[in-house]
């Protein structure tokens, strides 16, 4: 048996009012299902494209599931009096490779039940997004599925009772609606099906699980100023943030700078801590990037979701890391404050000014750069555990240099 070479694939044409094939849908829209089926060929753009179903579905809209008698007269005279108001008519086409919707869980592989109801959603999303690409909220469309037995496909008909689609402005046909559709809507609508399905696959909770679980949340109780090797890092990086604490996220650009070394950061934490968690990791995405290219039929949309899915994680794992440098400087910040007031005095001009811009700044009258290089040195010996808080030494570094200070005045 060949491979699949598409799961999903998205087409769209379009007829021109008082044509034969707007004519016939009109007149057949209130059919049975049967006889729908046996006269497809009088309304249908794609006779030259699809096999003549085996079976076809009951008429659906964007709201209703199925329609009465009513209800499809009303669909009817919608229909007709776009027709009398010149409407383009258009027919777009679902098609799926019924293997690919089988590996999907679309189709039981024991009864051969096919997920109507499931298809109809996929419709309905994909519907609405290309109607919002080609803005053309105000068209109504009506769909049936058609059964066979290797290409199950949805035809899709839609038209604007009171046309507001945009005119031709030169060439043969202009002053006529104009037909034809982007290719980027047709992307978005087949990429809704495609995503939608692919979704819903317990792969993807395999892979959230990893990140989620296994990675953030491993780093969120493993604070980086615990590990001496992370300790220079943490520190560049809390010196080279703006004052605006607000900033201090990872898609500002106000940080863009500083994301490199956070990557870095991520990147030894998951090397030390998670390597085998993202081996396994990487195996899945790259398992599911080939599964996107086996649905969308070529090697290109489905590229680059590897790369998309890891520079998301490091995307979540780099705002942790900012959240515990936001603490560690909200401690340090506190430590001035509470230094000063159980000394019993107030706070100096260039305390004040290290409690308002939320970090240690260059001057010789705080603590520097400097402070931070040797409080890292201290971090990469052995001496680490003999400093069991780098608040209390960040305020002792900071009293010295105030004694410092004094003495020189004298």
């Amino acid at each position: 048996m060949a491979e699949v070479k598409a799961g999903v694939v998205f087409v769209s044409k379009f007829c021109k009012p008082g044509s034969k094939a707007f004519k016939g849908y009109i007149d057949y829209i209130d059919r049975s299902e049967a006889i729908r089926n046996d006269n497809l060929s009088k309304f249908n753009l794609y006779n030259d494209y699809m096999d003549n179903p085996e079976k076809t579905g009951g008429l659906f809209t964007a709201t209703k599931d199925i329609l009465n008698t009513d209800e499809k007269q009303a669909l009817k005279d919608l229909f007709a009096q776009a027709q009398d108001n010149k409407s383009i008519m258009w027919q777009n086409v679902i098609s799926f490779d019924n293997r690919w919707l089988e590996e999907q869980g679309m189709i039981n592989k024991d009864t051969g039940i096919v997920n109507s109801q499931k298809l109809q959603d996929l419709t309905r999303l994909s519907m609405t997004q290309l109607q919002k690409a080609e803005k053309l909220e105000n068209a109504i469309w009506s769909a049936a599925i058609h059964f066979n037995t290797d290409n199950i496909h949805i035809h899709i008909a839609m038209v604007e009772p009171i046309p507001m689609r945009e005119k031709m402005q030169d060439g043969p046909y202009e002053g006529q609606y104009r037909g034809k559709l982007k290719e980027g809507s047709h992307k978005k609508a087949k990429s809704t099906v495609v995503n939608n399905i692919m979704n819903n696959q317990p792969e993807n909770d395999m892979i959230n699980n990893i990140i989620r679980n296994n990675i953030i949340e491993s780093k969120k109780k493993n604070p980086l100023m615990e590990d001496k090797e992370f300790a220079q890092l943490f520190m560049e990086v809390h010196q080279e943030l703006p004052n605006d604490r607000k900033l201090w996220n990872y898609s500002t650009n106000a940080i863009k700078n500083s994301i490199p070394k956070i990557d870095q950061m991520s990147k030894l934490w998951i090397e030390k801590y998670c390597g085998d968690d993202y081996k396994k990791l990487q195996e899945l995405l790259k398992a599911q990037e080939n599964k996107y290219n086996i649905a969308y039929g070529d090697s290109k949309s489905g590229a680059g979701y590897v790369e998309k899915e890891t520079k998301d994680m490091y995307k979540r794992l780099g705002n942790v890391i900012l959240k515990e440098i936001k603490a560690f400087d909200k401690q340090q910040r506190d430590e001035i404050y509470n230094n000063a007031k159980n000394q019993g005095r107030k706070l100096s001009q260039s305390d004040a000014q290290i409690y308002r811009n939320g970090k240690l700044q260059h001057s010789s009258s705080y603590p520097s750069l400097k402070t931070a290089i040797e409080f890292t040195r201290l971090l990469m010996k052995d001496e680490f555990e003999s400093i069991k808080n780098q608040r209390i030494f960040l305020a002792v570094q900071l009293e010295k240099e105030h004694e410092n200070e004094k003495d020189i005045e004298k």
